[in-house]
């Protein structure tokens, strides 16, 4: 999804069928990849789940956070 010069996407790291079951009972318009071997973990650490990376347009992180809150959705903001 794409608004104001932001992109959205996730990676799941579940097995494809249930992400796609999942998908197909909660639409949304995100590009979501499906990484069941991890790869992603080799370029940024997981060490617990959601994790949630804020990119600027040189690729630099400029916000992340481990876990979904409360509080999460304000301090995105």
């Amino acid at each position: 999804m794409q608004k104001k010069g932001i992109g959205f996407f996730a990676v799941a790291m579940d097995e494809t069928a249930k992400v796609r079951a999942y998908e197909a009972k909660e639409p949304h318009r995100m590009t979501v990849g499906i990484d069941t071997r991890t790869a992603v973990n080799e370029v940024i650490p997981l060490p617990s789940l959601p994790k949630i990376v804020i990119l600027d347009k040189e690729h630099r992180i400029i916000w992340e956070q481990e876990g979904f809150g409360p509080e999460t959705e304000t301090e995105m903001a």
